[in-house]
């Protein structure tokens, strides 16, 4: 049960990260730019 639990987050983490990089290349893409991935690291 927990191992479904993390593999279930993990999944969500991936879907919220694509849905955070396509928005923010669309909204603020010079931002996007300069951060790029480093926001991954924080979550």
């Amino acid at each position: 049960m927990f191992a479904q639990r993390v593999m279930e987050l993990a999944e969500y983490m991936k879907k919220l990260f694509d849905y955070l990089t396509t928005k923010m290349g669309d909204i603020a893409p010079n931002l996007a730019a300069l951060i790029g991935e480093v926001v991954q690291k924080w979550m």
